[in-house]
């Protein structure tokens, strides 16, 4: 093998295999770390639906369980018919009730939703009187007495029991119903019962799925009380995980070689389990994107390598030709022979040397030896400087090889942050709707705190890998400046929305002290939050205007706008712009809002 392809081939391997190495181990720890952390995220999100069922089972036992406290029944029908009625009317997931006795037979008839007299946004079905009778078979009648037999022998001064009972499909109802039964104050043999409809948990888990993403309730005999139709979800393989009693996750392979990875969880003071799982492929994904990266970062690498190689090989190789060349012609008698010298480094100095010795050979062949002791103390010299470069090379090469292992690792954190990005912004969505429902609930907090303070990290990530730099210095900037670039951020989803967006200029400068990029994200996010409350066709006025001692923002929508019904912008509205007001609160603003219009307020700086 030639001296130029075994300088090229080291050149090459020297700078390729470290490299190699440490992309095979950053690959391999960088897909089990996106395969863990989707295992988390299915985890925690199967965890606060579990949470969110529970809740909501609780809320509505409680309320059936305040009814019948207050009352002493008795024996009077009127009494008992206008208290089955209130029931109706006040809550509106109890579809029918009826009260019966401690042996199970019913005490008047039973109470249900009638076509006649229906309130306004009444949406619960119409029953028959079967139907209502229905329940009372189903009611967990037993488990009822027995834990008002508790609470009495407990002491509690008005003893109550209650129990919920396994989920049911009514005769010609394709959504599922639960029987709940309340046991009265010991002085009563009267027990409560109702028939509660699911609508309200099967359109939230409803609104979690989608066809890459399942969310189903098991009841505790492995029936799929919501969502069990899904694609993803195999009922005989997960009725077996369901018995465990804690929050896990699990992998499996559909029939039609589909890979699913989920989770479950347990909701609590029930048998029942809640499952969420999605494909496989998305996490493998993300694993496939590292590796083909990952791939191209070495065949570059290989390529830089080799050019290199070919360069140094050509460099070096090309004089030491030609003194072969002239040394060969010397040897068959071309005394004097010149080379050509066209540097001025070793091998330059090799050239002159080489000329310099057969001249001295042409003028005095007496003198050879005393030369050739010469020309080999200076060819050790020579390897000695040779030696010296070689190793400046090769620290510099080592270098490279660093630099370019940073750049394979930021660019292998930005792309982890883009990929987690989603998931965190959905966390922090659900656990804010969760805190909104329970606002006491310190868990909730919990959750909310740690997932925005991910979302934080992740957002540095990437102003890290982009090379931004987050100044905490702000400026003094005229307020319309600032609303111009939340437009700008939020123009195309207006545009998208069928919604006009309009900046009513002011009369007169209103200065504030804000960082232009985060105002103008803040402000962004409270128009995309307006935007999903009003409908196509709608204009949203902006005008700034200031005063003595604020500088004021106010949005102003020709229509009322109907932030419940939003459903393009789930993660902004109804959840009280959580992030937006947080960050309005540190730059020294605040958010305030009615259905006739929103105002962001600014302390006002002078001009």
């Amino acid at each position: 093998m030639k001296l130029s392809a075994r300088i090229a081939i080291v050149v090459t391997l020297a700078s390729v295999l470290p490299l190699l190495v440490s992309s095979v181990f950053a690959t391999r720890i960088a897909t089990q770390n996106a395969v863990k952390s989707s295992e988390e995220i299915l985890v925690r999100d199967a965890s606060a639906m579990a949470t969110f069922v529970e809740t909501w089972t609780s809320g509505q036992v409680d309320a059936l369980r305040g009814w019948t406290v207050p009352f002493r029944l008795g024996e009077n029908p009127a009494l008992q018919e206008s208290l089955l009625r209130a029931i109706l009317l006040a809550m509106p997931t109890v579809v029918s009730t009826v009260l019966v006795d401690s042996d199970g037979f019913p005490v008047g008839p039973a109470q249900f939703v009638t076509g006649e007299g229906r309130q306004i946004g009444d949406v619960r079905p119409v029953v028959t009187r079967a139907r209502a009778e229905s329940v009372v078979p189903r009611l967990p009648l037993s488990e009822a007495l027995e834990a008002r037999h508790a609470a009495d022998l407990a002491g509690v001064a008005v003893a109550t029991g209650d129990a919920v009972g396994e989920p049911y499909w009514p005769d010609g109802s394709n959504v599922p119903s639960l029987p709940m039964a309340v046991a009265g104050p010991h002085d009563t043999e009267l027990v409560l019962g109702a028939e509660v409809s699911l609508a309200d948990v099967g359109r939230l888990l409803a609104g979690q799925t989608t066809k890459d993403h399942a969310v189903a309730l098991f009841s505790k005999k492995g029936t799929a009380v919501l969502g069990g139709q899904h694609r993803l979800l195999d009922p005989q393989r997960l009725i077996p995980l369901m018995g465990t009693g804690a929050d896990s996750s699990f992998s499996y392979e559909l029939a039609d070689g589909t890979g699913v990875r989920g989770a479950l969880a347990r909701v609590p003071s029930t048998e029942w389990t809640v499952v969420v799982a999605e494909p496989a492929a998305i996490v493998d994904a993300t694993s496939a994107e590292i590796r083909r990266r990952t791939v191209q970062v070495l065949v570059v690498a290989m390529l830089l390598a080799l050019g290199l190689g070919a360069v140094v090989s050509r460099t070096l190789v090309g004089p030491v030709v030609d003194l072969r060349d002239s040394a060969l012609a010397m040897a068959e008698g071309d005394i004097g022979r010149q080379v050509a010298v066209e540097s001025t480094d070793e091998l330059g100095q090799l050239g002159q040397a080489f000329n310099h010795m057969s001249r001295r050979i042409q003028a005095d062949q007496v003198a050879i030896q005393e030369k050739n002791a010469r020309i080999e103390a200076f060819n050790e010299e020579l390897q000695q400087r040779i030696d010296q470069r070689t190793r400046e090379l090769l620290e510099v090469q080592a270098r490279l090889v660093q630099s370019g292992q940073l750049a394979a690792v930021a660019q292998l954190g930005a792309g982890l942050a883009h990929e987690l990005n989603n998931p965190l912004s959905a966390i922090l969505g659900l656990s804010q709707v969760l805190r909104a429902r329970n606002p006491a609930d310190p868990l909730l907090q919990r959750v909310e705190e740690q997932a925005a303070r991910c979302r934080e990290v992740v957002a540095a990530m990437l102003r890290l890998s982009a090379g931004e730099v987050d100044s905490g210095d702000t400026r003094v900037l005229d307020y319309v400046v600032v609303v111009r670039e939340a437009m700008d951020l939020a123009s195309a989803a207006f545009r998208q929305r069928g919604v006009a967006l309009v900046l009513q200029e002011a009369t007169e400068p209103a200065q504030i002290r804000v960082d232009p990029v985060t105002g103008g994200r803040v402000l962004a996010q409270i128009l995309n939050a307006l935007r999903a409350g009003l409908v196509e066709g709608a204009s949203l006025t902006l005008s700034v205007r200031a005063t003595d001692a604020d500088a004021i923002l106010e949005m102003t929508p020709d229509r009322p706008i109907a932030l419940e019904g939003a459903k393009d912008d789930w993660m902004a509205s109804g959840m009280n712009l959580w992030v937006a007001r947080n960050l309005l609160d540190r730059m020294g603003a605040r958010l305030e809002e009615d259905r006739l219009g929103w105002r962001v307020i600014f302390p006002r700086c002078a001009p």
